[in-house]
């Protein structure tokens, strides 16, 4: 039995025959039934009866109950989906229109150091700069010029061989090498990397990897592929309900597979880094590519500082340790002038 496909990706009620293909999903009731509309390299398109486009990845097809319909009983079906489809595209069509006619404040907060005052703290903790012993070791995980396990340099070099052009064939083994790469370089604590990223479905494998692949490896513009990547991170909170992926999650895998193009994202620090270099960065929690080239222009504007200071950062993952060395509460600790000594009662 083959589906019967249109060249958008869509169907109409006279598309609907005996050939269609009508599924049930086991494990997802909540969907209904779904019409096949396409079929791509490694997953199903589906659009279900609860208004919802679902994918599927084309391995496990067979997971899938087939449905058997007569030709009266598809077309009914397929009337109501196309409807319901069509009024959910209609409403986040309305939201989108909405969410950009409202007037959105741009995150900006007053700076709480100079940029002068960061380069004092980072030239002080790491003498010698980027390359001096204190920062490859403590901040780059190098020794005597190699790779330290589990460090920063060790992690790179991880990404660059799991996550090669050739490693995409099997979703299931790349998620296998996500979740060893979101325990590498203590970039992530578990809660937000490895234990999110395991509650993605099997299902939900090959679109992750997918987008993951073309997120690495494709040409064009990167925004586009920025959000599919975003939108492919289909994690779970509480309760199994869709929860949303965090910045370091989905910016840690580009940000170790190439990080002198690539930017890790700790939003937090990076939005007050945002404001010393005077980089507007209009924040959204779920993560976006619009927000995305902001932080990066902001850790360019790092770049291009430190460079002039004299400095020599390897890549954006260099400037990435900068912001957090300098910025985070146990630098500024650090830095706070010790408390004048009391002095001792006079003697009567």
């Amino acid at each position: 039995m083959s589906a019967v496909l249109l060249p958008s990706g869509w169907y109409s009620p006279a598309s609907v025959s005996d050939h269609t293909e009508i599924y049930r999903h086991p494990a997802k009731p909540e969907w209904g039934r779904g019409i096949l509309v396409e079929e791509r390299e490694a997953k199903l398109i589906l659009h279900w009866e609860d208004g919802a486009e679902h994918a599927v990845g084309s391995a496990y097809r067979d997971r899938l109950e087939l449905v058997e319909l007569d030709a009266g009983e598809a077309a009914e079906l397929s009337d109501r989906i196309l409807d319901l489809r069509s009024r959910a595209l209609k409403a986040l069509e309305r939201a989108a229109k909405a969410k950009t006619s409202r007037k959105r404040t741009a995150a900006r907060p007053a700076a709480k150091v100079s940029f002068d005052e960061q380069l004092r703290r980072f030239e002080a903790a790491f003498p010698g700069g980027f390359t001096g012993e204190a920062f490859e070791r403590g901040e780059r995980g190098i020794a005597g010029g190699q790779p330290v396990e589990g460090g920063r340099q060790a992690a790179v070099d991880l990404a660059r061989e799991l996550l090669a052009p050739g490693a995409f064939g099997d979703p299931d083994a790349v998620s296998e090498a996500a979740l060893r790469l979101l325990g590498t370089g203590n970039l992530l604590h578990p809660f937000e990397g490895a234990l999110r990223f395991k509650t993605i479905a099997p299902e939900d494998r090959p679109r992750m990897a997918d987008a993951l692949r073309e997120l690495l490896h494709a040409g064009g513009a990167p925004g586009p592929r920025f959000d599919r990547f975003v939108e492919s991170l289909a994690v779970r909170g509480t309760g199994g309900a869709p929860a949303r992926p965090t910045w370091p999650l989905c910016t840690i895998f580009s940000g170790l597979f190439d990080p002198a193009t690539h930017l890790f994202v700790k939003p937090k620090l990076l939005l007050e880094q945002a404001a010393v270099v005077q980089v507007t960065v209009d924040y959204s929690p779920l993560p976006t590519s619009t927000t995305y080239q902001q932080f990066l222009a902001a850790a360019r504007a790092v770049e291009e500082r430190l460079r002039a200071a004299g400095h020599q950062p390897r890549d954006l993952l260099d400037i990435a340790a900068f912001v957090s060395s300098t910025l985070s509460a146990r630098a500024a600790a650090a830095a706070a002038p010790a408390a004048p000594p009391v002095p001792a009662p006079a003697e009567p």
